[in-house]
């Protein structure tokens, strides 16, 4: 083999080879990004000790763990405190706190932050009756809804028609702490 005929790297691989790496780099990145939780309610709505419905506040955690938020141990009134007693690295600032308005369908706009893979809700009623937290992974937000019934709140698929007819769209309320 001659010598003088080495074969030469194009001068622009070092600039391909970087443009590679920044495209993988952006792809592997988890946020923040904004999506719109839907929550849903009936006409019974968190009925009070005369029978008559009323909203529900909730607070939407963003959880980068899911076990801590779970743990029965905490009430929630604590998790409704300025300190909700969750490990610092199980959940990502800033809260957001809404109402749920009765008969009604509406978004709430949460901006999720890199790292984060569930949220978790919790809601205040006038009774205990029935389930006041549950856990979305993050990647079923598009595809699922909160649905409040009662004292009751669950998580059921967007196009499950369960809740009532005529609902107002734009009807919870939210406030980022």
């Amino acid at each position: 083999m001659n010598a003088s005929h080495v074969p030469r790297r194009p001068a622009c691989a070092p600039l391909l080879a970087s443009l590679a790496l920044t495209a993988l780099a952006a792809g592997c990145a988890s946020g923040p990004y904004k999506t719109a939780l839907q929550v849903q309610s009936t006409k019974q709505l968190n009925l009070t000790f005369d029978e008559k419905p009323s909203s529900v506040n909730i607070r939407v955690f963003q959880l980068i763990d899911q076990g801590p938020f779970l743990d029965t141990g905490r009430t929630t009134a604590e998790l409704f405190s300025d300190d909700p007693g969750l490990p610092a690295q199980t959940w990502v600032q800033p809260v957001v706190d809404a109402d749920v308005y009765i008969d009604s369908t509406a978004d709430i706009e949460i901006e999720i932050k890199p790292k984060v893979r569930f949220l978790g809700i919790v809601a205040v009623f006038n009774e205990q009756d029935g389930e006041s937290r549950v856990l979305l992974p993050v990647d079923d937000i598009d595809d699922k809804k909160l649905f409040f019934d009662r004292y009751s709140l669950s998580v059921r698929d967007r196009d499950d028609d369960g809740a009532t007819e005529g609902a107002d769209d734009g009807a919870a309320s939210e406030e980022a702490r």
